[in-house]
């Protein structure tokens, strides 16, 4: 005499269909939730911020310095400064000594994250993109230095041999800057300085406190030696 065996509805395929559609249900539940708490509570600390035009969470110190610009300074400083900058700006062809006066005087301690803002004219996000391109060959500062100093003296064909001039391959700069290999990079710097209401240069992020136009050594001092002290 044979047995009839009859499986529980958990033991049949669709069962255990249901079960693991329960249960993957409950892991999104209790992650949505964590995210939810996690971000309600990163943005009461002000960790975080919401955009109140687009609505956008986003971490305000990561939008501050961005993900993929030269710095100079300390690597893990205890205070961090950016610079929202035009190499077409004679203010901060005039405030560039001042930078890199302040990385010389505070080399252990400060950071200066240097972004583009190119707004002047047309010719801006070009010299932007070929800082960029001669930063590629490791040579981002010395080509930074160099516009600054010849601002307004050189026609933009003039760029590759320049660049060449700093010890840079100029096939290579030249095919970069044709490219336009960092225009994207160079557009989220001005799609960055926007969510943060800069639109002038040079505009700089020192710590929490913005300050827009040129400012001498002595004003950086005095803002830098207060929130180092406070830190």
């Amino acid at each position: 005499m044979s047995t009839y065996y009859h499986k529980k509805w958990y033991q049949r395929w669709w069962g255990v269909l249901i079960i693991i559609f329960c249960l993957l249900l409950i892991i999104v539940i209790i992650s949505s939730a964590m995210y939810y708490f996690n971000t309600k509570r990163a943005i009461e600390s002000g960790e975080l911020q919401i955009d109140p035009e687009t609505g956008e969470v986003f971490n305000p110190q990561k939008l501050r310095e961005g993900t993929s610009n030269y710095y100079l300074g300390a690597e893990d400083p205890d205070l961090t400064i950016v610079m929202f900058s035009d190499l077409n700006c004679p203010y901060c062809q005039k405030a560039f000594p001042v930078i890199k006066q302040i990385t010389k005087d505070y080399s252990n301690r400060v950071k200066i994250v240097y972004r583009d803002l190119p707004v002047i004219d047309s010719t801006s996000i070009t010299l932007s993109q070929a800082a960029r391109c001669a930063g590629e060959q490791g040579k981002f500062w010395v080509m930074v230095d160099e516009l600054f100093a010849r601002q307004g003296e050189f026609e933009l064909n003039e760029l590759p041999k320049i660049a060449s001039s700093l010890g840079a391959d100029e096939v290579q700069f030249a095919a970069c800057l044709s490219e336009d290999r960092y225009l994207d990079a160079i557009r989220k710097d001005m799609r960055d300085a926007g969510t943060l209401g800069i639109d002038r240069t040079p505009t700089y992020i020192i710590g929490e406190y913005t300050a827009a136009g040129h400012m001498e050594m002595e004003q950086f001092q005095l803002i830098i030696d207060q929130l180092l002290e406070e830190n």
